[in-house]
């Protein structure tokens, strides 16, 4: 059987007896390519339908049906007679490649202990008509057939849950009239609530009674070590070079580690958050092993082996040529194949985490040896961009002049290409940094490509003010109406409008509200830095998101608004990352703790699942993110600044708590701190050693009090210190090397 995108197909099972029945079943995947389907078993009667069981596959192999939890359910079923009991087929998203191989056999529990077994009573039947007798003489026992998929009803944005009804004749009425009705945004609710925590998050979404977290095994320890005061979190963290390394294989060419994006094939669109998470947690020569996979790629790439819509040479878009891109890597055999060529995120993901590998090692002898295929990377890029604006007359007149050619972001989309934001923001990022990069080694071609970064970024920034202004406002929780950002070039507005930017074939996986929350225009912003994050169409747009998009997003469900921030599948999702760029603490908080709770498995180790409320499981990508994140809320480069404990929430400096970080990797060197709260008595105490590789010019050091006491005084190395912002808690310190001891009185 076979799901189309808004149908599931069933064969159901109508009863010709009264009583007890034992029912089981078995799906199988029938062909790969698959991203998984939603199985359920039915039972209907005369007055109502309930669903036995219900479950998910994530693309491959069996599921037998009952597992040990449903058992009881579908051990002893009443039925009357003409009640059906169905097992039900739909798409988990996308549909492609959903062919499922079924069996059911319903059994009579007592009595003559009859069997109905679907395929041997169908098999000589199937093409004379439907529905079917069974083997025992019934008639019109065996049904095949359709019915309507549930797919969640998209959000539309342009009908706010508030009224927005004013009589004032003037702005400077409005405004007065608004004040009065003292409306408040999500962001500004969050800023006024207490600050989320593991505890909040975790057992608002996972219930309590939680087993504990298991032990890496010996030699997987982060060479970066991490305890804060929720153990949960350090628990965690102990857990991320395991869980990201144990389904590596060794590489059958050069024995190095070899990696995918499992359960999945390889991609470079999410494998580059893998390796660079290991490169901030220190675990280098994981990273650079998996990295190699990139670099050691043949000028011309070849799609032999590769999934099956992947282009012969080049990544999946109008792209004229694919020589010296990074694309059409192989790894180990994963859902879906390799998959590298198919999501043309890759060439950009995979270049911005190549230069990150050099920034957090300063390993200058690898960076010689691999500037060369990067550098053929970004050259690609380079002459790409260039490609749309010569077709036509007066191209450089285009709303997308500089922009890479129209392209396919994931496979998932149902076959959508198109100049999506967040591939140009990578794409674009990818070359700047390789400028700065080059430059260390080769200042003249640094140069030259960051000439040619710059007239690149010019052009995407034109391209992006442009969507901006010709996207209509929309209104937000505290009654004023703000900017978005259009997810594509040639979109006015959120893709969940009168748009409803959506094709055939992408199912409930990749839906309008997907295209402004998840692979959105986020990556412009960070980690690109296009768009500053105080930029006020920004800030706009990030309260649309979250008043709008993601507290009216359905998957909420009836949850406490304080538990939203996330829409369908947090890893991709960047928010918590602008929220901690723009320094929006208690935001970034509930959306990072939020989303880990929506993603983490307790009953299976505490590994992550792909998306919000369903599987696959062990979705390596996704745990990436969370430790990506994690690491920022504890080390964090903006620019000449290290940043240190720059969002660490107030709990975690109560009286006696303890935060401590060494071996930290840094684009500066490795860092070690330690901060020692001592609030009772009026002080926190912090032990830094400084990084030595680079000088950092600026390390900035916040000690969030938990009671917001504000800072009175300071001494480093038992000096006094003047270099402090009490409104901002931190202390400024400058140029200082080696062992530094900061105490600061309240």
């Amino acid at each position: 059987m076979h799901p189309d995108p808004t149908h599931n197909v069933a064969a159901g099972w109508r009863s010709p007896i009264a009583g007890l029945v034992r029912v089981n079943a078995r799906v199988a995947h029938g062909q790969r390519g698959s991203n998984g389907i939603e199985w359920w078993i039915a039972h209907e009667t005369k007055t109502q339908r309930q669903h036995l069981a219900h479950g998910i596959t994530d693309g491959s192999g069996a599921q037998t049906i009952p597992t040990e939890a449903e058992a009881k359910a579908l051990g002893e079923v009443i039925v009357e007679s003409s009640d059906m009991i169905s097992l039900v087929v739909g798409p988990k998203g996308a549909h492609q490649c959903d062919t499922t191989l079924i069996e059911l056999v319903i059994t009579e529990v007592g009595g003559r202990k009859r069997v109905w077994n679907l395929t041997q009573d169908v098999i000589g039947t199937l093409l004379a008509g439907n529905p079917h007798v069974d083997g025992q003489g019934h008639a019109d026992v065996w049904l095949f057939y359709t019915e309507q998929s549930r797919v969640p009803q998209q959000v539309i944005p342009s009908q706010p849950p508030f009224e927005l009804d004013s009589q004032a004749a003037s702005a400077r009425e409005f405004i007065t009239v608004l004040k009065a009705r003292k409306l408040s945004t999500i962001r500004q609710q969050t800023r006024a609530h207490e600050e989320q925590t593991w505890e909040g998050a975790v057992t608002a979404m996972r219930g309590v009674n939680l087993p504990p977290y298991p032990t890496a095994p010996n030699g997987f320890e982060p060479p970066m070590q991490v305890q804060v005061p929720s153990e949960h979190l350090t628990a965690q963290w102990n857990l991320g070079v395991w869980h990201l390394l144990r389904h590596c294989q060794k590489n059958p060419k050069n024995g190095r580690l070899w990696f995918y994006d499992y359960p999945y094939g390889i991609l470079g669109a999410e494998t580059y958050l893998i390796l660079a998470a290991l490169d901030k947690m220190g675990s280098h020569q994981a990273a650079e092993d998996g990295f190699d996979q990139w670099v050691s790629l043949p000028m011309d790439p070849d799609s032999t082996g590769h999934h099956e819509w992947a282009l012969p040479d080049r990544p999946n878009g109008l792209f004229t040529e694919g020589h010296g891109c990074l694309t059409h890597a192989v790894g180990p055999a994963g859902v879906g194949g390799h998959m590298d060529g198919v999501h043309a995120f890759g060439p950009g993901s995979i270049g911005w985490a190549l230069t990150e590998h050099y920034w957090l090692t300063g390993d200058t002898e690898w960076l010689r040896a691999s500037a060369p295929r990067i550098k053929a990377n970004a050259e690609w890029m380079l002459r790409q961009r260039r490609v749309v604006s010569s077709l036509v007359p007066g191209g450089n007149r285009l709303w997308c002049k500089g922009l890479q050619p129209a392209l396919q972001v994931t496979p998932d989309s149902g076959g959508l290409w198109m100049q999506f934001y967040e591939c140009e923001g990578y794409y674009w990022a990818s070359v700047s940094r390789l400028a700065a990069t080059l430059s260390v080694i080769d200042p003249e071609g640094g140069a030259r490509l960051r000439a040619e970064a710059e007239a690149y970024g010019q052009d995407l920034r034109a391209a992006v003010d442009r969507s901006i202004a010709l996207s209509p406002v929309v209104p937000v929780r505290d009654g004023t109406f703000h900017s978005v950002i259009p997810f594509a070039c040639y979109v006015r507005g959120l893709a969940t409008g009168a748009w409803g930017w959506k094709r055939d074939g992408s199912g409930e996986h990749v839906g309008p509200l997907y295209w402004d929350t998840v692979q959105s225009a986020a990556a412009l912003i960070s980690p690109a830095g296009l768009l500053p994050v105080n930029d006020v169409r920004v800030q706009g747009f990030l309260d649309v998101l979250e008043d709008r998009l993601l507290l009216e997003n359905p998957r909420i469900g009836q949850r406490d608004w304080f538990l939203a921030g996330w829409q369908y599948q947090a890893g991709l999702e960047r928010t918590a990352n602008l929220h901690l760029a723009g320094d929006d603490i208690p935001c970034f908080l509930r959306s990072f703790l939020n989303g880990y709770a929506v993603d983490i498995l307790p009953s299976q180790g505490y590994v992550f699942n792909e998306h919000a409320t369903h599987g696959p499981p062990d979705k390596i990508f996704e745990e990436a993110a969370f430790l990506e994140r994690f690491r920022g809320l504890l080390v964090w480069e903006d620019g000449s600044i290290l940043w240190l404990a720059r969002a660490t929430p107030r709990a975690w400096l109560e009286q006696g708590m303890r935060i401590s970080v060494k071996n930290a990797p840094t684009y500066f060197g490795t860092v070690d701190f330690e901060i020692t709260s001592d609030v009772d008595q009026g002080r926190i105490t912090a032990d830094l050693k400084m990084p030595s590789r680079h000088t950092a010019r600026q390390v900035w050091l916040r000690l969030r009090h938990p009671k917001t006491a504000p800072i009175r005084g300071v001494t480093v190395n038992g000096q006094d210190y003047l270099d402090f912002d009490p409104g901002r808690e931190v202390v400024m310190l400058h140029d200082l090397m080696g062992d530094v001891s900061v105490k600061v009185r309240y």
